[in-house]
């Protein structure tokens, strides 16, 4: 088991708390929509967070800088998918119109 894995306390991952769930016999396009704003305003406010944190943070104390570094890092990795997730999708809804 790694040391770090001691050092740091769980957070729970931006992506997981923020991921949409389909209710079934709903429509697509406004399921999007919806669930679409909530995760960009979630990510405002988790970024709006960040950059607060990054003001108050003590640079002396390596625990408070390993829990910041690790929500920086969710962060990162919740954008990185939802933007992978919004390429996949408008590219077969591309693919989708353009069959024959």
């Amino acid at each position: 088991m790694s040391i770090l894995t001691n050092i740091s306390p769980s957070i729970p991952s931006f992506a997981e708390q923020n991921l949409p769930e389909m209710v079934p016999g709903s429509a697509i396009g406004s399921e999007f929509q919806k669930k679409g704003a909530n995760i960009t305003v979630a990510a405002e406010r988790e970024k709006a967070a960040l950059i607060n944190g990054a003001d108050t943070i003590d640079v002396s104390n390596p625990s408070e800088l390993l829990q910041f570094q690790s929500r920086v890092n969710n962060y990162n990795h919740a954008i990185n998918f939802i933007a992978t997730l919004t390429h996949k999708g408008a590219s077969a809804i591309d693919s989708v119109l353009k069959a024959p």
